[in-house]
């Protein structure tokens, strides 16, 4: 054998490179001494290797860009005839009075026979907020309408209230409990189930009573938000009796939501129709304050079992931010000056 063996292997660490020298003592003995060579400047500022972008060497991305402009100029085209292709076409938009008009005339006996059908609002709504990072969350309520329909629930309603007359009113009206102190013992002793009742009412007076309870009513308990806490217990009987209930949902982008509103009959007039609609669109606005756009994004008028849909504007219906009500208001008081310069001239 060699009077002396080497074996050397190198690796990386550290930005230096680190090699093992072996060696055979004399005394038969293998000795390990570690050998570090110092890595070069231009090694340590040299940039790791990066992958091209797969669009730099396919046209790929190239062609989905030219097929979407295709797209976008060809749908920008407004609708001229009485017949057109809709794949060509951008969507027509209808005022509400418009669309309503139409569903009525398909539902004719004549062709689908549809006079008792209930019209719907797909609507989709921004649910963006003034943090960038931050959306709304999905929310439902129950509305009064001006014009309203049998909606065919059983709704068990639950008061609690501590004056003689407005116990009296709610037992009237249809409550299946109504009470003070009493009625809270009787939920505390679990003589009244949750189970039992699908919403409950509250008048001011006895709202501090009610801690005592807040875990067994849970989701159900009075607050001003949700509309079941007031002085005056026959409105609120009657929202939640006859009220009709909208429920928004996100989609799947976190920014969006949806709800579907069946505002009326076809059997109704149109004057009746819009202003439920009216009244189901200022209750959904008011979750969102108009200063931040738009709350409703679209809207789609259906009436099933009929597959026909229609583009709907809603803007009258849905309340101004401050900013528009000033401009208007300028606007106004400039167009008056000029009325008044003409009229002084005249």
């Amino acid at each position: 054998m060699a009077a002396s063996m080497r074996s050397i292997f190198s690796v990386t660490r550290f930005g230096s490179r680190i090699s093992s020298q072996w060696k055979q003592h004399p005394s038969g003995q293998i000795l390990i001494q570690q050998v570090r060579w110092k890595t070069k400047n231009s090694q340590k500022n040299k940039a790791p290797h990066e992958a091209k972008e797969k669009a730099k060497w396919t046209n790929q991305k190239k062609n989905a860009n030219v097929e979407e402009k295709k797209i976008i100029r060809v749908n920008t085209r407004q609708v001229v005839d009485d017949v057109w292709i809709r794949a060509l076409y951008a969507e027509p938009m209808y005022t509400a009075l418009k669309a309503i008009e139409m569903h009525k005339e398909y539902a004719q006996p004549a062709m689908l026979d549809n006079m008792e059908g209930m019209i719907v609002a797909k609507m989709t709504l921004d649910f963006s907020t003034k943090k960038k990072t931050k959306f709304m969350k999905p929310f439902k309520e129950l509305v009064r309408l001006p014009h309203p329909w049998d909606h065919g629930e059983t709704r068990n309603i639950l008061a609690f209230c501590k004056e003689p007359g407005d116990i009296e009113a709610a037992e009237k009206m249809g409550a299946v409990y109504a009470g003070g102190l009493d009625l809270i013992k009787r939920i505390e002793r679990a003589e009244v189930l949750r189970e039992e009742f699908d919403y409950v009412i509250s008048t001011f007076d006895i709202a501090p009573e009610l801690m005592k309870i807040r875990s067994m009513i849970k989701d159900l308990f009075p607050n001003k938000k949700n509309g079941n806490i007031s002085q005056s217990v026959t409105e609120m009987m009657e929202r939640f009796r006859n009220g009709h209930r909208y429920e928004v949902k996100k989609t799947s982008l976190e920014s969006e939501g949806t709800v579907d509103v069946a505002f009326g009959s076809l059997t109704m007039t149109n004057e009746q129709l819009e202003q439920n609609l009216k009244e189901f669109i200022t209750a959904i606005c008011a979750k969102r304050s108009p200063d931040l756009g738009p709350f409703i994004k679209d809207a789609l008028f259906l009436c099933p079992p009929s597959t026909e849909q229609f583009l709907v504007d809603l803007t009258s219906f849905m309340p101004k931010s401050q900013k528009k009500i000033e401009e208007e208001t300028l606007t106004a008081k400039a167009e008056d000056s000029d009325d008044e310069v003409v009229a002084a001239k005249s």
